[in-house]
């Protein structure tokens, strides 16, 4: 048997995964509202089911051009406007969401913002790349909409949206409807199903708890 030493051990492991690495050209889908619909994503549960334990929260499988993604409502303390503020504040983000450990604000024009996401990978593969957020308006409810600026090693693909839904007659109160695309590029380390709603519902987890921080309810 012959010994080899760890670090030699990890470079030819990464070697082996960057044989099996893909990139991909897929885009967001371009018309906003129609994927929604289609998606089944559009309208939202009621406060009451949005606001139940984030475990009992359901989170919808999705598709789009072979990348894996998923979906899920919940409640949220604060206002529209408070919400929105909280999901484009990257300088104070680290250890409240989840998906990245540390994020690099790079720009900021008006509610514009390109960030740098450090991500959490598997097999020691840490992705970093550079996301462009774009807020839109659909109706009453104001939507951001994220991808990458370019794709980097380990994350070929990572896009999604953001619903703030105002809810009637709470104006301390919102329905967050979260989306995420996911493709590592990696044929072996790539999210699963289960990751991906892990994710979402952590995601869940560590924004009730930091909006309630925020607002100080």
């Amino acid at each position: 048997m012959i010994w080899l030493p760890r670090s030699v051990v990890s470079v030819i492991v990464l070697l082996a995964v960057s044989a099996c690495a893909s990139t991909t050209d897929v885009q967001p889908p371009s018309d906003l509202e129609k994927s929604l619909r289609e998606a089944k994503f559009f309208e939202p549960p009621s406060l009451g089911d949005a606001s139940r334990d984030v475990d009992d929260l359901p989170v919808l499988e999705l598709e789009h051009e072979d990348i894996r993604g998923g979906a899920m409502w919940f409640a949220l303390d604060g206002s529209p406007e408070e919400v929105f503020e909280a999901l484009l504040d990257f300088e104070e983000a680290a250890g409240h969401r989840s998906w990245a450990k540390e994020f690099d604000v790079l720009e900021r024009v008006d509610d514009r913002v390109v960030a740098r996401w450090h991500f959490e990978g598997k097999m020691g593969i840490n992705p970093e790349c550079v996301l462009v957020f774009e807020p839109v308006k659909l109706g009453d409810r104001r939507i951001i909409r994220y991808e990458q600026r370019e794709t980097s090693f380990g994350l070929a693909a990572f896009f999604g949206d953001y619903q703030i839904v105002p809810v009637k007659d709470r104006p301390n109160r919102s329905i967050l409807g979260e989306r995420v695309f996911i493709d590592s590029g990696l044929f072996f380390v790539n999210a699963s199903e289960e990751d991906i709603a892990d994710g979402l519902r952590e995601d869940a987890r560590r924004l009730r708890e930091w909006m309630k921080e925020r607002s100080g309810r």
